[in-house]
């Protein structure tokens, strides 16, 4: 039996194969992030449950495992918008679409709370399931977060459930409230003043001293947290979230343009720390945005000396294919991991960044690996998957087997930890991460680093939304986060710390890690002016880095009017950007999205011309220079080009009959 305010989703699982192993259900409230729910047995099933959020009237679900195959190839979504509180159980058949809903016999079911907007002036408006019957001014009340009730005058009915809550006095911009139906309480959602002029006006830093900045006789912070009443920066002694080694909490100081400042005498190298801030009475501590590393699973950053990371050399360290033009680029997408995990590797440093500084490695029949294969390759860039720090590999559990592509971003400035050889203490996977790029360099070959800008692992957790509540994502006008990235929220580039944090991070990584060009993953969610910005920055000091994206257009929910993406139909908006070009793609192995079609690898016929102009950069139609043209059969998305050819052609050989 579960609390009357409470309301569970119990999720049966059923497998002919009864194979359970590895599977679980990754669920998610309508707009809301995702998170995986672990089986678990109950009476002979397979269940994974989730509580709902009180006013959740749909929660999508996908059966999958850990590296995301799917038991069902699309997003599929639960109706609760009846359910009030209780229990109710969905039966899913593994490879059948679709869902068999019953009722606990603690469910109740009616009218329910979905949706609370404040327009902004005098009223908040509320959307029911049902009707409210008897008295509509006893029906809700409203407070803000820290307690304060809110005067209602009077309430009205509008059609199809919608009623007007018309308060005394405007409610305030910068706090957050809550309204009450039935005892239950629902997050009203405020007009954003993010976006706004004023906003922007008073409250844009375009300083170059964010995070701590370290000497060795002090450390000065300074966060940009301009909705706080009070902030504070906590020192630990180890890098281990809930580690009760707390050496100093230091009070901030209110400074220009939204930031807090403090220092701290002393060399603080090693130290780490975290910030505490105060937001409509409620105290929550976060990690630095701009932290440069941190300690174990990222949760605490670490002030660094990062010249004393630097491997040596470095100082003469440079772009190898410097002065070459982007169109004579050869690129190899690569995961750090995967380079060297499989047994017959030979290398030494299995998964981590020093793996590819191995030389001399080969399979027992000696093939050579790791670097010296990719040498052999001849290519002039390695494009590298994620590696700044992100989520869903538990650093803290390196022993047990765990894998993600890197596309789940944490913090952005700092390298990844699973890949160093040592998580806990943050210098070691800057170290590590140089000595990679300093190796590939004395190789011959440039490196180019895949970023994910466009959304984060965690919306609600990640640390600028702590710091600046939902600041960094586009929010829809129900409250709940876009999502054309499919992952969840997307982030609004459009506001003007957004745009300063994404440039100051790409300028971060050519500075201190000499990185050579930056993947852009569905940059089309980002807008044209900060990819611009982007680029003159960079180039500024590194004119030979390219850049290049996924282009496709996306559906998203833009906090100002007046922008445009940076799509491959926008190309021209962005000359300096190179995007990938599906056209060629499907060409050659068949729509990605139909596996059965042929393309002309697989023998189809009758696009020649088209497929010979994609070589030539001379279409797709909205490329308009071939430099902005990426040619390309498969990367880490959908189908090898092997297995789609093997899923088009059923009837081939494996080789020709001359072979």
């Amino acid at each position: 039996m579960v609390k009357a305010d409470e309301l569970l989703i119990k999720l049966h699982y059923h497998r002919a194969d009864d194979n359970y192993d590895g599977w679980d259900v990754w669920m998610w409230g309508e707009g809301a992030d995702g998170a995986a729910y672990e089986l678990a047995e109950e009476d002979g099933d397979h269940v994974a449950t989730m509580e709902v959020t009180p006013g959740t009237t749909s929660v999508g679900f996908i059966v999958r495992t850990a590296d995301w195959t799917k038991d069902v190839d699309e997003d599929q979504f639960i109706d609760i918008s009846e359910m009030v509180s209780g229990t109710v159980d969905i039966y899913v058949e593994s490879g059948v679409k679709g869902y068999t809903k019953e009722y606990g016999d603690d469910a109740v079911t009616g009218t329910k709370l979905s949706g609370a907007k404040y327009d902004g002036e005098s009223a908040v408006t509320v959307q029911m399931t049902g009707a409210i019957e008897g008295d509509l001014m006893q029906a809700f009340s409203i407070k803000s977060a820290d307690g304060v009730a809110v005067t209602i005058k009077e309430v009205t009915q509008d059609d199809d459930f919608v009623y007007q809550v018309v308060v005394e006095e405007p409610l305030d911009a910068y706090k957050s409230y809550q309204i009450t139906y039935e005892g239950t309480e629902y997050k009203v959602v405020m007009p954003s003043v993010y976006s706004t002029k004023e906003f922007e006006e008073e409250y844009t830093y375009d300083g170059d001293d964010l995070g701590a900045t370290w000497t060795k006789d002090s450390t000065a912070f300074r966060l940009w947290a301009p909705t706080a009443q009070a902030v504070s920066v906590n020192l630990y002694e180890s890098g281990t979230e809930g580690t009760d080694d707390l050496i100093e909490s230091i009070p901030m100081t209110a400074d220009i343009n939204g930031t807090w400042v403090a220092s701290k005498d002393g060399d603080l190298n090693g130290t780490y720390y975290t910030y505490t801030v105060t937001i409509n009475g409620e105290e929550k501590e976060a990690n630095d945005p701009y932290a440069r590393t941190t300690g174990v699973n990222g949760k605490r950053a670490m002030i660094i000396d990062l010249e004393s990371t630097n491997p040596e050399g470095w100082d003469s360290d440079s772009n190898p294919h410097a002065g070459e033009g982007i169109n004579d680029a050869v690129i190899y997408e690569m995961h750090i991991r995967d380079v060297s995990s499989d047994s017959s590797s030979g290398i030494e440093n299995v998964g981590k960044y020093l793996g590819l500084t191995e030389t001399g490695t080969t399979t027992e029949n000696g093939v050579p690996t790791g670097l010296d294969h990719i040498k052999d390759l001849e290519i002039t860039h390695l494009h590298l998957l994620p590696f700044y720090d992100y989520g869903s590999v538990d650093e803290t559990k390196l022993d047990t087997p765990q894998f993600n592509w890197g596309y789940d971003p944490v913090n952005y400035n700092v390298p990844e930890g699973s890949y160093s050889t040592d998580p806990y203490h943050g210098e070691v996977r800057v170290k590590e991460a140089k000595e990679m790029v300093k190796t590939l360099h004395d190789n011959d070959i440039s490196v180019v680093m895949d970023v994910v800008y466009n959304h984060v692992y965690n919306a609600g957790e990640f640390c600028f939304n702590v710091i600046v509540p939902e600041y960094f994502s586009r929010v829809n006008d129900n409250g709940t986060y876009s999502n054309g990235s499919g992952c969840g929220n997307d982030t609004a580039s459009e506001r003007s710390m957004v745009k300063k944090y994404i440039v100051d991070s790409v300028k971060y990584w050519a500075d201190e890690y000499h990185i050579d060009g930056f993947r852009f993953d569905l940059v089309g969610l980002l807008d044209t002016e900060t990819m611009n910005e982007v680029i003159e920055e960079v180039h500024k000091d590194h004119p030979d880095v390219i850049f290049y994206g996924e282009g496709w257009s996306m559906q998203t929910s833009l906090t100002k009017e007046g922008y445009s993406m940076t799509t491959q139909t926008n190309s021209t908006e962005v000359p300096e950007m190179a995007f990938f070009s599906d056209t060629l793609r499907d060409l050659l192995k068949g729509n990605t999205f139909s596996t059965t079609e042929k393309g002309f690898v697989s023998g189809a016929n009758g696009k020649e011309k088209t497929l010979q102009k994609c070589f030539m950069g001379l279409s797709p139609e909205w490329c308009t220079t071939p430099s902005q043209s990426v040619n390309y059969a498969s990367c880490h998305d959908n189908l090898s080009l092997m297995d789609r050819i093997i899923r088009s052609t059923p009837e081939a050989s494996w080789r020709s009959e001359s072979a």
